[in-house]
């Protein structure tokens, strides 16, 4: 798992005049044969079961302040955070005052790999815990 905090990110400024944050710069070991991205709409006070995914990555970009259960802690994430999940890493959204938007990439995209967990689940063995700027 890996926390990408936007504010702690340098900004890139360009020639051209745009201004870039690389939040992520990951060299994943994925196919890209399929891939999906999700905007994930949550409710105000929406919580969601703990949960892994055995063969997905999953990269979160939040568009809103949330709450996060992530392997084992709590993370309280800000609107434009980035949150990287490893295959294995068990997570779930944690209940909120407002309602939380969620750009959320799937690499590979495998119908049906979302599976409950419980404390006894494997976790994943490659996953590494970052909270500041970008890593690769």
């Amino acid at each position: 798992m890996r926390v990408v905090r936007a504010a702690e990110v340098p900004l890139e400024h360009r020639p051209n005049g745009r201004a870039v944050l690389t939040l992520n710069d990951l060299d994943l070991p994925v196919p890209a044969d399929r891939t999906a991205i999700l905007l994930a709409r949550h409710p105000a006070h929406f919580t969601e079961d703990r949960h892994f995914h055995r063969h997905m990555w999953e990269i979160f970009y939040f568009l809103h302040d949330a709450d996060y259960w992530i392997c084992g802690a709590e993370h309280h994430v800000r609107a434009g955070d980035l949150v990287v999940l490893a295959p294995g890493d068990p997570h779930g959204a944690l209940p909120v005052d407002h309602p939380v938007d969620i750009v959320v990439y799937q690499l590979p995209k495998v119908d049906g790999d979302k599976h409950p967990w419980h404390p006894q689940s494997t976790t994943s063995t490659t996953s590494t815990t970052s909270t500041t700027g970008t890593t690769g």
